[in-house]
């Protein structure tokens, strides 16, 4: 992989351009290549094409990401002390 396709993942929210690269969209997104083509075929995320590259739509993967319901913890019992 060359430098200029080096990918970073972005410090902010805002430092996320509008369209990721497939190539960093794991890194940037927390999820794997495959899940976010599954994502795609399913209609839940917006993908494009410029030239020869695949592109996520960072809007559509927010709106799926914050539509994810809240995750609640679970407090666990201690095992007695021997």
């Amino acid at each position: 992989m060359n430098s200029e396709h080096k990918s970073r993942v972005p410090k902010e929210l805002s430092e996320i351009p509008v369209l990721v690269a497939m190539g960093s969209a794991p890194q940037v997104f927390g999820m794997s290549r495959s899940y976010i083509y599954e994502l795609a075929a399913q209609g839940k995320i917006s993908l494009k094409k410029m030239g020869r590259y695949t592109m996520v739509v960072t809007e559509s993967m927010l709106a799926y990401i914050n539509a994810l319901p809240n995750m609640t913890p679970v407090t666990r019992k201690k095992k007695p002390s021997a």
